[in-house]
């Protein structure tokens, strides 16, 4: 059984792993979802990739931790780029961001090469992410290429 809450930054969030984790006879993946977007203004890719990776509550680095502690798979079941979005107080996003693309398949190698095997699913409907995105499907594309070559992926 997968479970998986939603990256994000609130008091669910804070305490998501912790809190609400059925436990371990129950779970056999820990997943998270993630997008490319931020409640307020868009902090550029850099910093969105640090807050992501290691201070966003839940992170990636949380996700990590949190399944090594409990002997998990881990899982990305959803993850895009974001609608395009730069309204104030609400969730903004670049859009179209191959940057994300890269960093979310070199994030997924790196935990591979490091034991741990990983199910991600790049969300995509017809009103969606990778269908409008052109920038991040090439980049999805060549980084499945490019992972698939390497025997990283089936």
């Amino acid at each position: 059984w997968l479970w998986n809450p939603t990256s994000g930054n609130s008091a669910y969030m804070t305490t998501c792993f912790s809190a609400y984790y059925p436990g371990d006879a129950y779970v056999d993946i820990v997943g998270l979802d993630i997008y490319n977007n931020v409640w307020n203004a868009w902090p550029g890719d850099a910093t969105f990739w640090t807050t992501v990776n290691a201070t966003t509550s839940p992170s990636l680095q949380q996700l990590v931790t949190f399944a090594t502690a409990h002997g998990k798979a881990l899982s990305i079941p959803e993850w895009a780029p974001w609608p395009y979005s730069v309204t104030p107080g609400t969730s903004n996003s670049p859009g179209d961001d191959a940057t994300f693309v890269s960093n979310m398949m070199g994030w997924a190698a790196a935990q591979q090469a490091a034991g741990f095997t990983i199910y991600m699913w790049p969300w995509n409907h017809s009103a969606n992410p990778f269908s409008i995105y052109p920038l991040a499907l090439a980049e999805l594309k060549a980084q499945v290429a490019k992972y698939r070559a390497l025997g990283m992926i089936a």
